[in-house]
């Protein structure tokens, strides 16, 4: 066999670490690595979509609630007479008087709650309104409503600044940081944690073409969308 002498390799084209740099581009070109969708995960609504959410609830001296189920519907798209999308929630099991009405632009930022409880056969509506640019944690209302910001591309992070309306002319600055990781046991998840400046937070987690988390937490609540 012929033997070369240092450099006589390279002049010939037999460099080896040159070959193994060709291999390795070449199989990433070929096989490119997978990630959760490549433009983010977001949620998939086509109207008149509907889909079911079991909420647990804490209970005083620890544990938590019996499964409420809650059932959401897309009762609206954007369109020519909408500048984004409706969900309708009612109770499906063991809950009170609740319905909720949720308004979401385009980008699947939540712009509105209505909160509508029935007291006494007369109904109260709470109405929550918020400004683009943040996420959202649920609040006053036993429906989930946790909102990031989409689209969610794992791995990333960012810090957002937005005001919160209180009522009576009133607002307050209140800046959240989102955070989103890939899952490690399943490659079709992302996990995302929104942190508010008060030290709140919520967690989901999102999976690819799903109308909703497949799971999600709050201080005030674990839910979990109901598969078919």
């Amino acid at each position: 066999m012929k033997r070369y002498e240092d450099g006589e390799c390279e002049r010939k084209g037999l460099n080896p670490a040159r070959h193994l740099l060709a291999l390795l581009i070449l199989l990433v070109l070929i096989f490119p690595a997978r990630s959760v969708a490549g433009d983010g995960v977001h949620p998939v609504w086509m109207e008149g979509d509907a889909w079911s959410v079991r909420v647990v609830y804490p209970v005083q001296g620890g544990g938590w609630s019996g499964p409420v189920l809650w059932g959401y519907r897309v009762a609206g798209v954007p369109g020519p007479d909408s500048s984004g999308y409706v969900l309708e929630v009612k109770a499906l099991s063991r809950a009170p008087k609740v319905k909720a009405r949720l308004t979401y632009r385009n980008d699947f930022s939540l712009a509105g709650v209505e909160i509508i409880r029935t007291l006494r056969e007369r109904e109260v509506i709470t109405v929550l309104e918020y400004e683009a640019g943040a996420p959202v944690l649920t609040r006053r209302s036993p429906v989930p409503f946790d909102t990031p910001l989409f689209p969610l591309l794992a791995p990333s992070s960012g810090e957002y600044h937005v005001k919160r309306k209180m009522g009576d002319g009133l607002s307050f600055a209140l800046s959240v940081t989102q955070s989103v990781v890939p899952d490690p046991e399943d490659e079709d998840v992302v996990e995302v944690t929104c942190t508010l400046s008060n030290g709140e937070q919520f967690l989901q987690r999102w999976r690819e073409n799903r109308p909703w988390p497949i799971y999600g937490k709050n201080r005030n609540m674990r839910y979990w969308l109901v598969e078919k």
